[in-house]
């Protein structure tokens, strides 16, 4: 990494026949052409020219500048930039609604929680307030179930898990969330998602691993249930709704001035995460019918020209 003649950031390479030093936009734009290929493939033509962008509600000027540049490099005229709250709330049609003036954004994903009010009028949306946690996300549930499954496993196999592959080695049935991992720390990480997904749809699920050396093999399987992972993972489960009740209270609002709250990234799929937010409420579930991971690029798709 070093400067650019522009007073920028840029990536030297050390590749022969590519340019010295490569800028994040042109990375960007890089990934988007990428992008850009799968969805000619996927709608079987040539004919993509515009896009919306959809960007994090605390990008500012210079990074929702570049986001645009990387955009254009890669070929496509971009018709808007909107907010990624924003673009989740127009996915439910929100801005249309007579009944819906105020509405929470609750977005957690993999790394970041941020939950956003929003306040719709005559077909448009603005983004009153934001607030969240940097540093929680699902990546630190993981970490607290890995944690626990790791002393688990070793209980029954008698050894320790270390990061190393020793001769471990991935069951190969070709599907990612049947395949058994293999017993190693980056293997029991992979436990625990899946255990996590299981438990979001069933009251009582399994984790397990296969530990290999030789050619000996040893399955280690620990059971557990919905009500184990959510007091295990209470810490971090009640943090995700200090931002509620700090963004009501810097605007001086009541729950009950809240006509709608939208689910947003992957870990809001947390029954956990539904059913605080529904008691806090009023019984009111939040909207969840449009899977929380697309959520934001369906609404954006909804605003192209």
């Amino acid at each position: 990494m070093q400067g650019d003649a522009h007073d920028g950031v840029c990536f030297a390479l050390d590749v022969p026949g590519q340019r010295d030093c490569v800028t994040p936009v042109q990375i960007g734009s890089a990934v988007v052409s990428h992008l850009r290929s799968m969805a000619h493939r996927f709608v079987g033509h040539d004919q993509i020219t515009k896009a919306v962008i959809a960007v994090p509600v605390d990008f500012n000027a210079r990074q929702r500048d570049a986001t645009v540049a990387a955009f254009r490099g890669a070929g496509l005229e971009v018709s808007r930039v909107l907010e990624e709250p924003t673009a989740a709330a127009i996915a439910y049609g929100l801005h249309q609604d007579p009944d819906v003036s105020f509405m929470l954004v609750f977005d957690f994903g993999g790394g970041t929680l941020d939950v956003s009010l929003l306040f719709a009028r005559n077909g448009a949306i603005s983004v009153l307030d934001t607030m969240g946690d940097n540093h929680l996300g699902g990546e630190d549930v993981d970490a607290q179930l890995t944690a626990w499954l790791v002393k688990e496993f070793q209980a029954q196999l008698g050894t320790a898990i270390t990061s190393l592959g020793t001769e471990s080695e991935v069951n190969d049935s070709g599907d990612d969330d049947v395949r058994e991992p293999p017993c190693t720390l980056a293997g029991v990480r992979r436990a625990a998602e899946l255990l996590k997904r299981r438990l979001t749809d069933a009251p009582a699920a399994s984790a397990s691993c296969v530990w290999k050396k030789g050619e000996a093999s040893i399955r280690a399987e620990v059971k557990t249930t919905r009500a184990q992972f959510e007091e295990l993972c209470s810490p971090l489960l009640e943090r995700t709704m200090i931002p509620v009740r700090e963004i009501l209270e810097a605007n001086n609002m009541e729950t009950e001035e809240i006509d709608a709250v939208v689910l947003v990234g992957g870990s809001s799929r947390i029954p956990w995460v539904r059913q605080r937010l529904t008691k806090m409420f009023q019984g009111r579930a939040p909207l969840s019918t449009i899977d929380p991971d697309l959520a934001v690029a369906y609404g954006a798709a909804r605003t192209l020209d």
